[in-house]
Parts: structure tokens; sequence; C-alpha cells
């Protein structure tokens, strides 16, 4: 009996020693980092869903985007990496967006995804248009249950840089890294945007690294132009080239600013009829400071779709140089940030 007893008692120290080690453990931060995101899924309800496989993918991406599912890009380390996608579903306007903020694995076999959905800012003028945001993430694999947790704020969002990972990592405050539409927010700077000359637009495709490392413009107005561009500047085939443009009413605008600071990035703030003959596209390049956790050189470059408009483009830029990010405790899951 005494022995029975004392393995009984041996037993529970130890399950409870296990919990302790556990709870006394803070949660074990998963690297992730935004793939792709959008305003219009075509999702009318709320949905989350985890994505293992290719064949997932593809049938996800033609459900979302109305193409074929081989057009889906391919990029994906299947053993090494899973999806994570999100849809807040149909809102009655523009200014809601959504956002992953951290993947974490809080105990043995549970993941939390926890995410932000932008609400219109009081006050603010947004579109009237239906929209239905969405964002898929993709996270290094992981065993374990995922959960989703989420929470709404006033817009805009902070959110991380594709490719990079948080604002610790790449020297950019979140809040200068927002996409904005020109009858939906005020410009990051200067004049309002008057609705009356302004050109809808949106941003297409962008990314860090290119294979043009000199400073470029350019107008695509074809397919072709497009598959052309994209295969010089990535290196990939160019049938693989992001689809969405409708080329009876769109063209898309190339911007490339090469051999910048870790970290920086460029991004349009507007696009606006100057004249009578002449469309103006004013841009930001954002140069990170030079303290970040990233070494190696940045390329980054951006690409918008805009409605097509008789007149001539002219492109203006405009330098910002970011102040540090303020020190604060990050999950990123970055093993070099300094935030952690």
């Amino acid at each position: 009996m005494r022995s029975i007893l004392t393995t009984l008692v041996g037993l529970l120290c130890a399950s409870a020693s296990a919990q302790l080690s556990w709870s006394s453990m803070t949660s074990s931060p998963i690297q992730w980092r935004e793939y792709k995101s959008g305003l219009y899924g075509g999702v009318p309800v709320p949905r989350q869903l985890v994505m293992n496989t290719g064949a997932q993918w593809q049938r996800y991406w033609s459900e979302i985007t109305g193409e074929l599912p081989q057009s889906a890009p391919d990029d994906i380390s299947w053993p090494q990496e899973q999806l994570i996608a999100i849809h807040v579903g149909q809102r009655p306007s523009a200014g809601y967006e959504v956002a992953v903020e951290s993947i974490q694995t809080v105990r043995p076999g549970e993941i939390v995804v926890r995410y932000v959905e932008v609400t219109p800012a009081p006050g603010q003028m947004v579109a009237k248009v239906i929209t239905s945001p969405w964002v898929v993430v993709r996270m290094t694999r992981a065993p374990g249950v995922v959960r989703f947790e989420g929470r709404t704020q006033p817009g805009p969002i902070a959110r991380r840089i594709p490719g990079r990972c948080c604002d610790r990592c790449t020297g950019i405050p979140s809040n200068l890294v927002i996409g904005y539409l020109p009858v939906q927010y005020p410009k990051v700077m200067g004049d309002p945007f008057n609705p009356l000359y302004s050109i809808q637009w949106r941003t297409h495709s962008e990314g860090s690294e290119s294979n043009i490392d000199r400073s470029r413009t350019q107008v695509l107005v074809t397919e072709g132009d497009w598959q052309k561009y994209w295969s010089e500047s990535t290196g990939q085939p160019p049938h693989l080239a992001p689809k969405g443009a409708d080329w009876n009413k769109e063209q898309l605008i190339a911007i490339h600013v090469p051999r910048l600071r870790p970290g920086s990035k460029v991004m349009v703030e507007s696009i606006e009829r100057v004249s009578a003959a002449t469309i103006q596209v004013s841009y930001l390049v954002l140069t990170a400071p030079s303290r970040t956790a990233v070494t190696e050189p940045t390329n980054p470059w951006v690409v918008v779709r805009m409605d097509r408009s008789p007149g001539s483009l002219q492109f203006k830029r405009q330098d910002v140089a970011v102040p540090e990010v303020p020190p604060v405790r990050c999950d990123c899951g970055c093993s070099t940030c300094p935030g952690r």
C-alpha cells in the first residue's frame, strides 16, 4: 500500500511539475509573414481557413479570385509551411481591413492566431462600396489545433511588411506602411484629396527584392507588357505574373527605387489629375533608420492598378526619413529581432 501511495504521489508531483513548467514559460511565437491580402474577397460571412497542401490553396485561390486554380502563386514550401486565411465577411463601405497580429503556441498542441479588423475612424470619409476584406499569411508548420482570436479597432491598422518580420526588425513604424485609396484616407502629408480630380487605384503587387537595379517608373498597358515586366523583375516565368487587372479598363504603374537601406519601402501616395492633359503619380520613399536587425540591401518596388484615363503621366517622388521605432517587446518570432 505504501508503495502504491508513493507511486501516486510521485505521478501527481510529476504532473504538477510539468504543468508548472509549461505555465511558467511564455507563449512560443511562430514565424510567419503576410502573404496576400485584399478588400474584395467575395466571402460574405466571417471565415477562417488553414491550408496544408497546394491543392487546398489552389481551390481557395480560385474561389476568391475567380481565376483558374493553377494560376495560384506556387512559391510555398509545403513541407515546411502552411497558410492561414482570414475573412471578416461583407462590409458596407471602404475603410475596413484585416491583418494578423501574432501567431503563437500557447500550450502543447494549441496554436492561437490573433488578428485585428480595422473599422472606419469616426468622421472618416469612405467610399460607399461593398467590401469583403481578407488576408492570407504563411507560417512555419507547427503541430497543434489552430484557434483564432479577433478584435476590432478604428483604422488605420498597424501591419507587417510582406517578406519581413515586425517593425523592430524592419525599422519602419507600422502606421506609415498603409495603402491609401484616394477617396478613403487623407494624404500622408499635404493637402487632402480632392475627389473631383482623384483617379481610382489600388496596390496590385509589391516587394523588397527585384532584379531591376536602377530607379525606374513604367506604365504597363497590356497583359504582355505585365508578363514581360514580371519576368524581368522577379526572374519567374511570365505566365506566373499575378492576374487581376482588367486590361480593358485598367493599366498598371510600376515604380522601383533600388539600393536602399534595409527595411526601406516605396509606396504610392496618390494618383490625381493635375491638368486637363496630365495625371500625377505621387509616391513616397520611406527610408528606414540605420539601426535595423536585417543587414541585406533592399530593392523595394510597387505596382498599382489604376483606371485608364486620357492624359500623360508624370511622377513626383518624396523621400521620408522614418524615425526609430520605440523599443517595445515583440513576439514576431525572428531570432534576430531586437524587440524580443
